[in-house]
């Protein structure tokens, strides 16, 4: 069996573990969903991840500052089993009764595949531990013992030269997603508005100004697990969503017939999305970003000339038109895009893994 361990940080890691498995299953290799969370202590959990969808709300920028330092992480995973063992009565965290039933572990996050590390650092039976980014660029977080780092795009960083001195491979298969190609050019005038799973950059004043286009027929803003945002939206918008105009909805994993409706996509620059977009083939306008990963995301759909950029809702509403009013520009960013991202990323990293496990096996 291979375990999938993500992260409750948003909705990407879960997304992306969800479509490994996905690739796995076809490819008759069972697997097992797990979040780290729920296999961590909660004064753990707190440490690592309990201010970060705040701080994200905030912007806070020295995000950048940790994403970017070769530092930090070496620092932190030098400390972590010291803080452990002072926390936990001078003894390691127990290795958790699943990691005895499989053969491989696959990490969907740089602290999946710390932990996994972690845990079997004293087994006589290691388990090999794949790791998968959903972003197109690597966090130096990812600085680890791994079988193989799978990668977006073929691109080098220092991070990889480390992995691979430590015996790892790297291989470039793109980000595993479950969507298929949308065909359909989507309904004339209408526009998705995606916050990610959080409902992030999603201001009432960039849908007003949205509504007051005449070009959008049909605008759905998808608020992901904010339900604040959609309570307020509701009440805020009873006109157009009586009318039809405006479709306000909440989370869901069910994204093929959203993205078919859609003529335009604007969305953050999470890696998840923009590879969702690109594979159904709809021009994108970023109109966001979380410091760090995100801000690299933005930058590589920008200079592969991927997307459109719009910091405020002026640029916002520029963009959109651009998008409605011009089908070769619209077709530009579509192919661009359509270059960055692999349909069959998934079947790449499921195979790999299927052979791995066959030669140890052997």
């Amino acid at each position: 069996m291979v375990l999938i361990l993500y992260i409750e940080s948003g909705s990407g890691s879960l997304t992306l573990a969800r479509n490994i498995q996905f690739a796995l299953t076809q490819d008759g290799i069972e697997s097992r969903l797990l979040s780290l969370h729920d296999i961590l202590p909660a004064w753990l959990n707190e440490a690592l991840f309990g201010n970060y969808q705040r701080w994200c709300n905030e912007n806070k920028t020295w995000f950048e500052r940790i994403f970017r330092s070769r530092w930090f992480y070496p620092c932190l995973y030098t400390l972590l089993p010291l803080i452990i063992r002072m926390k936990n009565k001078g003894k390691r965290l127990e290795t958790p009764s699943v990691f005895s039933n499989v053969k491989t572990v696959v990490a969907c996050s740089f602290f999946c595949g710390w932990f996994s590390n972690y845990w079997q650092k004293n087994s006589s039976h290691p388990r090999p531990v794949y790791g998968v980014l959903g972003d197109y660029t690597v966090s130096p977080g990812w600085n680890l013992a791994l079988e193989r780092l799978f990668i977006p795009m073929a691109f080098e960083s220092p991070v990889f030269r480390a992995i691979r001195q430590k015996g790892g491979k790297i291989t470039a298969s793109g980000i595993p997603a479950s969507l298929n190609q949308v065909h359909e050019a989507g309904e004339k005038g209408c526009v998705m508005f995606s916050g990610g799973g959080w409902g992030l950059h999603l201001s009432t004043t960039s849908i007003e100004s949205l509504l007051g286009m005449p070009s959008v027929t049909t605008l759905i803003v998808l608020c992901g697990s904010n339900r604040a945002l959609r309570e307020e939206l509701n009440a805020r918008f009873r006109d157009p969503i009586s009318a039809g105009r405006l479709v306000v909805q909440p989370y869901t994993s069910e994204m093929q017939s959203l993205y078919a409706r859609a003529e335009v996509v604007i969305a953050k620059a999470g890696g998840l999305t923009l590879t969702e977009v690109a594979l159904c083939g709809k021009p994108l306008v970023i109109n966001g970003y979380l410091p760090g990963h995100e801000e690299e995301n933005l930058r590589v759909f920008l200079r592969h000339d991927a997307a459109l950029y719009a910091d405020n809702d002026s640029e916002l509403i520029k963009a959109v038109q651009t998008l409605l009013s011009s089908p070769e520009r619209a077709l530009t960013l579509k192919r661009q895009a359509a270059a960055l991202v692999n349909q069959q990323a998934g079947a790449i990293v499921s195979l790999q893994i299927k052979k791995d496990i066959k030669h140890v096996d052997a």
